[in-house]
């Protein structure tokens, strides 16, 4: 996703430490960053941990992302 589109960071949040291989990003000098989504929330206000950006983009829309 990143090459595709020329992007030099990448964030994601920490559920996904068990499975990501920081090295590919260095390997292609893509910045990575951890991110702790304590303040994403369905649209009832529950909680929800551990949601990727994809998740804040369709559920709180681009202005609140």
């Amino acid at each position: 996703m990143c090459q595709k589109t020329n992007a030099d960071t990448f964030q994601s949040n920490l559920g996904s430490q068990s499975y990501v291989d920081l090295n590919l990003f260095k390997k292609k000098f893509v910045i990575f960053l951890w991110i702790l989504n304590q303040s994403l929330t369905n649209k009832k206000g529950e909680f929800i941990p551990n949601l990727t950006i994809f998740n804040m983009l369709f559920f709180c829309g681009q202005k609140e992302t």
